[in-house]
């Protein structure tokens, strides 16, 4: 056989070659079996194939395999291993479909990857267990993404195990679901780490919940944001409890709004840390409410900070007091605005004490006048300034009256000004003592009008030296009468010139006395004009000689009248020519006779024309005989 020419070879009969033995089969050159004909390797049986030696294996066509059928293929594991990817292919389905588990474990790793998804999808569940975990690993990812669910059902856990990182990749997510749990539990944590989102999706809810640890450690944190809310659902607290910082971090607002109480109390502090700001912004209220302090803690300022004022809202009063100071800082002015009334009463001294001014500034009146004592009592001045006017406004009078002196001191003058009377009388004596000038500036009209006489007492020199003339304008008479000579003189010209004549009629003797030659010659003409008899009498010679021009010039003829021969005697000659022919009218005989040579000389022509003859009988000759040229009438 071996001297047979190829194209001896291909005349052969069918005839001839079905009755070439094993030997002469054996003897044929690679070059003669490659020139054998469709229709002589047609007439070949099982038992003459079976006698090819691999090198002649590897000389035949892949027409002359091509022509093979399903029961000539009797090949040796040893045959099939030498074959080249084109051979291997040209192999019909039937053919492949006919192979014995011994045949395929012949095959390659590289033979198995040359397979067409067509001959992949021939082979039959036996053949598919059969395959080794190295030829599993030959199939390219296309192949493995063409498996039916009946030949994926039919891999082994071992051969599942085997797996590459790009054939789970080409998992789809109906091959995924169809894995029993034996087989799925056979996967490892890096295979876990290799599914694709779009496999992930296609995990079943009993994959989710026989995750092992290990195998849920695989998950990366986009593996975990692309979970679906009932996959998360099916995770034990066992399996929450092991997740890792960084898959935490994956979790989306919607999955952990879909998170069970029971699950999110298997998150530790460390968990609950690790969240986004996204992933905090999906709890629920119900959630919120279900946290532990210690997980409330682990969310820190950021976290805190990040709640909707309806998380923040849902809160509760255990909650809020485990708050650390940080965390109270961390929350917005709007989150503190909205604190109902039992959250803010949850608050410690301690937490009080850590608003900042933006916060403190947005405490609604409610919240302010909801304050226990011991809560008011740690605000500091620097927080007591940052109240609002609106703010200020809900002080009540139990937290005006235990204001301590270093939170008075916060105060600005705007806030002094903004207290309503009843808050401001609600202020003792040491506190209205301790208020500074700057603060007395802000008292207004009515604020003034409604200090007690008591409070009123409190007030230093300084004090009333600071009051502006609009406070002072609010003083009532009654307030004045109680003015000790200090706090009048301390109204100084300004504020003695802004009293009304009706506050200035208010002024006893005494205090009229006490007034310096500076203040009274602050008062208008009009304060001047409505002096009564009392307080003129109370006027000393050295106020009376201070009288200015006009203020003069405003006296009544009662008012002239009334003076005493000392006050008279102080008069100026130039305070005596401002008299009117009115209030000269008003000198009494007694005055006229008391005028010394000065004062006559004061007199105008005008003014001894206005003198009446009984004035004029009160001169004595001494007086008549004054030299002035007035009085040449």
């Amino acid at each position: 056989m071996s001297s047979l020419t190829v194209a001896q070879i291909s005349a052969l009969t069918t005839t001839a070659i079905k009755n070439l033995s094993a030997t002469d089969i054996a003897s044929l050159s690679k070059t003669q079996t490659s020139a054998l004909t469709v229709t002589e390797i047609g007439a070949l049986s099982g038992t003459q194939l079976s006698a090819l030696s691999t090198g002649q294996m590897t000389g035949l066509t892949t027409t002359q395999i091509g022509a093979l059928r399903p029961d000539q293929i009797t090949f040796s594991p040893a045959q099939f291993s030498v074959l080249v990817a084109a051979q291997v292919r040209a192999f019909g389905t039937d053919e492949i479909g006919a192979l014995t588990a011994t045949q395929i474990s012949g095959f390659t790793a590289t033979e198995i990857g040359a397979l067409t998804t067509d001959q992949l999808g021939a082979l039959d569940t036996t053949q598919i267990a059969a395959l080794t975990t190295t030829q599993i690993k030959g199939l390219t990812p296309l192949a493995i993404a063409a498996l039916t669910t009946s030949q994926l059902g039919a891999l082994t856990e071992t051969q599942v195990a085997a797996l590459t990182s790009p054939q789970v990749r080409n998992l789809t997510t109906t091959a995924i679901a169809s894995l029993t749990l034996g087989q799925f539990g056979a996967l490892t944590a890096t295979q876990i780490s290799m599914l694709s989102t779009t496999g992930i999706g296609g995990l079943t809810t009993s994959e989710m919940a026989a995750l092992t640890t290990a195998q849920l450690s695989g998950l990366a944190a986009t593996g975990i944001a692309a979970l679906t809310t009932t996959q998360l659902g099916a995770l034990d607290t066992g399996q929450v409890a092991a997740l890792t910082t960084t898959q935490v971090k994956g979790l989306t607002a919607t999955e952990m709004a879909a998170l069970t109480t029971t699950q999110l109390g298997a998150l530790t502090a460390t968990h609950v840390a690790a969240l986004t700001i996204a992933g905090i912004g999906g709890l629920t209220a119900a959630e919120i409410a279900a946290l532990t302090t210690t997980q409330v803690s682990a969310l820190g300022a950021t976290g805190i900070g990040a709640l909707t004022t309806t998380q923040f809202g849902a809160l509760n009063t255990t909650q809020i007091a485990a708050l650390t100071t940080t965390q109270v800082t961390g929350l917005t002015p709007l989150a503190i605005g909205a604190l109902s009334m039992s959250q803010l009463g949850a608050l410690t001294e301690t937490q009080v004490a850590a608003l900042t001014s933006p916060q403190v500034r947005n405490l609604t009146t409610t919240a302010i006048a909801s304050l226990t004592l011991s809560q008011f009592g740690a605000l500091t001045a620097t927080q007591i300034s940052m109240l609002s006017t609106t703010g200020i406004g809900g002080l009540t009078t139990s937290e005006m009256a235990a204001l301590t002196t270093a939170q008075l001191g916060g105060l600005a003058a705007t806030g002094i000004a903004a207290l309503t009377t009843t808050q401001l009388g609600a202020l003792d004596t040491g506190q209205v003592a301790a208020l500074t000038a700057t603060q007395v500036k802000g008292l207004t009209a009515t604020e003034m009008a409604a200090l007690t006489t008591t409070q009123l007492g409190a007030l230093t020199a300084t004090h009333v030296a600071a009051l502006s003339t609009a406070a002072v304008s609010g003083l009532t008479p009654a307030e004045i009468a109680v003015l000790t000579t200090t706090q009048v003189g301390a109204l100084g010209a300004t504020g003695i010139g802004a009293l009304s004549a009706t506050q200035f009629g208010a002024l006893n003797t005494t205090q009229i006395a006490a007034l310096t030659t500076t203040q009274l010659k602050g008062l208008t003409t009009l304060a001047i004009g409505a002096l009564t008899t009392s307080q003129l009498g109370a006027l000393t010679e050295t106020q009376v000689a201070a009288l200015t021009s006009p203020q003069v010039r405003n006296l009544t003829t009662t008012a002239i009248a009334s003076l005493t021969l000392g006050q008279f005697g102080a008069l100026t000659a130039t305070q005596i020519s401002m008299l009117s022919t009115i209030g000269i009218g008003g000198l009494t005989t007694t005055e006229i006779a008391a005028l010394t040579t000065a004062q006559l000389g004061g007199l105008a022509a005008t003014g001894i024309a206005a003198l009446t003859t009984t004035q004029l009988g009160a001169l004595d000759t001494a007086q008549v005989a004054s030299p002035r040229p007035r009085w040449r009438l």
